[in-house]
């Protein structure tokens, strides 16, 4: 359930800290915010560790990694297009 109006984010923005566990409002604002910013967090730990990621890959296709990897994983556009895919689809996710 989004925060469709202005006075539900109030609603949201008021309650005291020992209020919110009961909260259904406030229970869904902190889920929906916590599903948002997972996948910027794993596109950021993807940056942090490109070749972590290629190595993910691979395992996951039943491969393993050749020495072009290391190339890959130190590309700058290898390292923004995982930047960049992860901000569209957060971009697109607040439309």
């Amino acid at each position: 359930m989004p925060l469709n109006t202005i006075a539900e984010f109030e609603r949201v923005a008021e309650v005291k800290r020992g209020e919110q566990d009961n909260d259904p409002l406030v229970q869904e604002f902190a889920r929906h915010r916590t599903e948002a910013v997972k996948p910027l967090v794993e596109a950021l730990e993807n940056v942090v560790a490109p070749l972590a990621l290629l190595q993910r890959e691979a395992e996951a296709r039943g491969n393993r990694l050749s020495g072009v990897a290391y190339s890959i994983a130190n590309d700058l556009g290898f390292v923004q297009k995982i930047a960049r895919d992860a901000l569209e689809a957060f971009r697109s996710e607040l439309s």
